[in-house]
């Protein structure tokens, strides 16, 4: 089976979107491929930080700890990419 990505948009306060983005499936190289290409796009803007990457493991995180990485302002960058 191939991965499957899915996006999604919200509305977190006034002027704060975020993008949702679900990859699954049992395919691990193109899951990889895919996480990384996104993990490129985050990281690969003008003045991207390592602070404005967020990895975080999925078996072991609890929803407060994706929220709090998720809800933080960017540094020196216009958005801030968390990976769960």
């Amino acid at each position: 089976m191939a991965a499957k990505g899915r996006r999604g948009r919200g509305i977190i306060g006034p002027g704060k979107s975020i993008v949702i983005i679900v990859l699954h499936g049992q395919d691990e190289l193109r899951l990889r491929r895919r996480l990384e290409a996104l993990r490129a796009e985050g990281g690969g803007e003008a003045g991207a930080t390592g602070a404005d990457v967020a990895l975080l493991d999925g078996r072991d995180v609890k929803p407060e700890e994706v929220l709090g990485p998720a809800l933080t302002a960017p540094f020196l960058s216009p958005r801030r990419t968390v990976v769960v």
